[in-house]
């Protein structure tokens, strides 16, 4: 059977951090039922599913959190009941750290979700009041002891750098620290901004000024490198795991594998095609209870397409692109397609060469858009 991933929106939140550029509907009351009904409903009309085995399910936000764990798990269940589902399935959840109780993280486990993603972002309550973020890092560690205390194992702690205002002595404090706490997974973002967020609208009216990127690239580093001598495989240019806990959802994505997105806003790449559902949770709701479409943005992925696609993915991944598996997919070799980029990336030594892969090297890594740019 064919491998299917799925990703959840749950577009809820209490409030909007500042650097999000997600679709979320921010402190209004989730009219739950109905979206999980709409969410049941959305995955029921895949007809021709009997072919994929759902290998890897994701509940991203939004904050999934904040709602009803019985909403969580009585997808979940109906997910294993109504379809096909991998023996060794991986299935995540996002969690605030203000919405974290023993409850709630019982009830996930029990249906059968193993691994917790925590968005802390920074260890210092100014950074975390500049994000918008509603806690300390004092209430952190007190929900932290509550996830500790719990059967999950498979902990994903989130962590962004270059804020403005954030030194390289804080973001050496940040890591620090959570390696202290052990979690299997660690994060590190460099901030974006995206027009949509708040730091966008800042941005645009001259109130809010990018972190220098000469720091930027010094946190990056530092991350690396820390987080390597504490025993992290760098396998993902923004994540690090203890040794069988990467990110396996995400993994299929870069891998290039197809999933569905469920709920109001989210992407799916599948059959050769790539969607999105209308970015309006009300819309989506009525849409889909109406048995209308909630899809639009509909784009054919054609044969030379697919082939970017894969090679940015794959070099995203630190192991590089595998010249077997592209030539298995494609039929064709890599130097063929992409010789005179490729001469140019290691001329200026951003990728390596090696018997069976072409990957970034630590230069590359620093310049990732520079090396992608090449290649379209």
């Amino acid at each position: 059977m064919k491998p299917l991933n799925l990703y959840i929106h749950i577009p809820y939140c209490k409030y909007r951090c500042r650097y999000c550029n997600f679709y979320v509907v921010a402190g209004r009351t989730p009219q739950l039922p109905l979206y999980f009904k709409a969410l049941k409903k959305e995955l029921d009309t895949y007809k021709n599913l009997t072919d994929y085995e759902i290998k890897t399910i994701y509940f991203g936000g939004g904050t999934p959190s904040l709602v009803d764990a019985s909403s969580i798990s009585d997808f979940v269940n109906f997910i294993k009941i109504n379809y096909s589902i991998s023996k060794s399935i991986d299935i995540s959840i996002e969690a605030n750290p203000e919405n974290i109780t023993k409850d709630k993280l019982d009830e996930y486990y029990k249906c059968g979700i193993g691994r917790l993603s925590i968005g802390l972002q920074a260890w210092q309550n100014k950074t975390l009041k500049y994000m918008g973020r509603l806690y300390t890092i004092e209430e952190f560690l007190e929900y932290y002891k509550i996830v500790q205390k719990s059967q999950f194992e498979n902990i994903n702690i989130d962590l962004i750098f270059g804020i403005p205002n954030q030194t390289l002595a804080d973001w050496k404090e940040s890591i620090s620290n959570v390696i202290t706490l052990n979690p299997k997974h660690i994060s590190c973002y460099s901030l974006e901004v995206d027009e949509r967020s708040i730091y966008g609208v800042m941005q645009s009216k001259g109130l809010f000024k990018r972190a220098d990127e000469d720091l930027d690239r010094e946190m990056y580093k530092y991350a690396r490198h820390a987080l390597r001598k504490a025993g992290y495989l760098h396998y993902e240019i923004s994540n690090f795991a203890k040794p069988g806990f990467e990110s396996f959802h995400n993994l299929a994505i870069w891998n290039g594998e197809e999933y569905i997105g469920l709920g109001a806003s989210a992407h799916s790449y599948f059959e050769n095609r790539r969607f999105n559902n209308v970015a309006d949770v009300d819309q989506y709701v009525i849409k889909i209870l109406k048995n209308e479409d909630s899809r639009e943005d509909f784009i054919d992925i054609g044969s030379e397409q697919q082939l970017l696609e894969f090679v940015l993915l794959q070099l995203r991944l630190v192991e590089g692109l595998s010249f077997v598996r592209f030539e298995n997919k494609f039929g064709m070799k890599l130097e063929d397609v992409y010789s005179e980029a490729i001469k140019q990336l290691i001329f200026e030594k951003l990728v390596d060469w090696t018997d069976t892969n072409l990957r970034l090297t630590d230069k590359g890594l620093d310049l990732e858009s520079y090396v992608i740019s090449k290649f379209i």
